[in-house]
C-alpha cells in the first residue's frame, strides 16, 4: 500500500475524510430532483377509490404525496419542499393539531369545506389559498355534498434537515373558535393594518389567513387585459403577507400568473424549485428538453436552474410555489432570462 493510500487509511478511522479526495465544486446547480408532471385527474381517482378502504381517523390525512421520481423513497417532490393532493369527504373532520413545519393549501374542488387556523373558522372555495405558519393550531371539516380535494405544500424536508421537526395533537378534535369569520381578512385583507401599525401586526400573532381566488383572479385578469405582458412571464402577482410586504411564508412564496391565448414566454431559468398548477385553461411547457402539456389541474415541477418555457394554448391561469425566499435570505437566488 502506498504511503498516502495509508495515511488516508488512518485519516478515515479517525473520523476524517481527505478533502483532495473529493470532486471540485459544480460549476452550476445539478438538482437532486427531476422535471417530473402529476395528472390531478389520476390523483383523483385512486384517492376516491382508496377512500372506501380508510376513514380519516385511521390515516390521520388522506393524502396522496408528489414523489420525486429522482428522490425515490424519500417522500418529497424536492430537497426542501413537500407536496401532496388530499381528500376530505362531507362529513369528515381532520383533527386540530400544530407542527414545526410551514405548511399552505391551495383548494381544487368541494365547496362546503373549511378549515379552523389559529382560532378563526375559513371557508376553502376552489382556488383560494389558505397560509398556515409554524405552530399554527389547524383542522379541517367539510359541510358540502361533493368531495373536497386540496394541494398541500409544506417544508417538511428542510425542517428534517434542520433536526427541527416537531408535532403536537391537540385536546379536541375540532379547536375551540376565537374569532369571528372574516377577522383575519378585515384586518389585513383590505390594505390596512390594525391600529398600532406593523410591529404590533409583526407580533401579536394575527396575519392574513386566507387569500380568495375570485380577488386573486380579478387582479391578474385586470392586469393582462390592460395588454401590460412581460414576454418571460405574462402576467405573474406574488401572493404577500401584508404586514411585512414579503412571502405569505419565510420558506415558501406563492404566485398567480396569467397568459392570454397563444402567448408563448421566453426561456428563463433561476436557483428556486417551483411547482406550477394549471387553474384554468391549457399550457405547453418546455422543461428541461421535454414537453408537457397540462390541464385542469395538472401539476409540474421546475428544479431549479432548469430552463422553462409556456406556451398558452388558451387564455390560462397558473398557480405556483417555490423556494424562492429562503434562497433570497441566504443570498442565493438568482435568475437567468434566455
Amino acid at each position: 500500500m502506498k504511503p498516502l493510500d495509508v495515511l488516508e487509511s488512518e485519516a478515515r478511522a479517525a473520523g476524517l475524510a481527505p478533502m483532495w479526495r473529493r470532486p471540485g465544486m459544480r460549476g452550476q446547480p445539478e438538482s437532486r430532483c427531476a422535471p417530473q408532471s402529476w395528472s390531478y385527474a389520476a390523483i383523483r381517482s385512486l384517492l376516491l377509490r382508496a377512500a372506501p378502504h380508510m376513514s380519516h381517523a385511521e390515516c390521520e390525512r388522506r393524502v396522496l404525496i408528489l414523489e420525486n421520481a429522482a428522490m425515490s423513497g424519500t417522500w418529497s417532490m424536492s430537497p426542501t419542499l413537500f407536496a401532496g393532493v388530499q381528500l376530505l369527504l362531507p362529513g369528515e373532520v381532520a383533527p386540530v393539531h400544530r407542527h414545526s413545519q410551514a405548511a399552505l393549501r391551495f383548494a381544487f374542488e368541494g365547496n362546503g369545506a373549511h378549515a379552523a387556523i389559529d382560532g378563526e373558522r375559513l371557508p376553502i372555495e376552489p382556488g383560494d389559498l389558505l397560509v398556515t405558519p409554524r405552530w399554527a393550531w389547524h383542522d379541517h371539516g367539510h359541510d358540502g355534498q361533493d368531495p373536497a380535494l386540496w394541494l398541500d405544500v409544506l417544508d417538511v424536508p428542510l425542517v428534517a434537515t434542520l433536526d427541527a421537526e416537531f408535532r403536537e395533537w391537540g385536546g379536541d378534535e375540532r379547536q375551540q373558535l376565537s374569532s369571528p369569520p372574516g377577522t383575519s381578512e378585515a384586518m389585513f385583507g383590505q390594505g390596512m393594518l390594525p391600529t398600532g401599525g406593523i410591529d404590533a401586526a409583526l407580533t401579536d400573532g394575527r396575519y392574513l389567513k386566507r387569500y380568495a381566488y375570485t380577488r386573486s383572479r380579478a387582479a391578474v385578469m385586470q392586469l393582462m387585459s390592460s395588454g401590460e405582458l412581460d414576454p418571460w412571464r405574462g402576467v405573474k402577482l406574488q401572493y404577500i403577507d401584508p404586514r411585512s410586504g414579503g412571502a405569505v411564508l419565510p420558506t415558501i412564496a406563492a404566485h398567480l400568473q396569467a397568459l392570454p391565448g397563444g402567448m408563448v414566454t421566453r426561456p428563463l431559468k433561476s436557483t428556486e424549485t417551483s411547482l406550477l398548477v394549471v387553474t384554468e385553461g391549457e399550457v405547453r411547457a418546455s422543461l428541461g428538453g421535454r414537453s408537457y402539456l397540462l390541464g385542469l389541474h395538472d401539476m409540474l415541477l421546475v428544479p431549479s436552474w432548469t430552463e422553462l418555457r409556456l406556451e398558452a394554448v388558451r387564455q390560462s391561469f397558473v398557480f405556483s410555489v417555490s423556494n424562492a425566499p429562503l434562497l433570497k435570505a441566504v443570498g442565493l437566488w438568482r435568475e437567468a432570462q434566455g
